[in-house]
């Protein structure tokens, strides 16, 4: 009986180590499965990050290309609006030098407010200022500016 127990006793503890190694297998077996799966998730979510960032890539190209498209005609814009408040300014200093003389000749009516007004500059004005009939002598003298 004691040889028919001591073989017994094998058995069940072979039977018991072909258990863990078939745990052990299956174990790692099932670890292989979970790596593989976050590998492959991760290689999705690489991938849609790379399609990400070429549509980011195109999308800029795109608007770059927009801005460069929209860059002559813009510049256009603003060197007409340049040359039109360019050929207008001479009108303006005009029209400003005008009023300014009407001012003047309206003081120059009163000489008592010219001089007091001279006085208080405290001899700032280094010029004498046009006179009507000096603008309408040479009038193409004062504001003859190259365009």
């Amino acid at each position: 009986e004691y040889m028919g127990d001591k073989k017994r006793q094998e058995k069940i503890t072979e039977a018991k180590s072909k258990d863990r190694n078939q745990m052990d297998e299956e174990k790692t077996e099932m670890i292989r499965s979970y790596i593989q799966e976050v590998v492959q998730y991760i290689k999705r979510l690489e991938d849609a990050q790379t399609k990400r960032q070429e549509k980011l890539v195109e999308k800029h190209k795109e608007i770059r290309q927009q801005i460069l498209d929209e860059k002559p005609k813009l510049q256009a814009e603003l060197d007409q609006e340049y040359q039109d408040k360019f050929k207008r300014l001479p009108l303006e200093i005009l029209e400003f030098v005008q009023e300014a003389m009407k001012g003047k000749i309206s003081e120059d009516g009163d000489h008592s407010s010219t001089t007091s007004s001279l006085a208080s500059d405290g001899g700032k004005l280094s010029h004498k200022p046009l006179q009507n009939e000096e603008l309408e002598d040479n009038p193409g003298k004062v504001f003859d500016t190259p365009l």
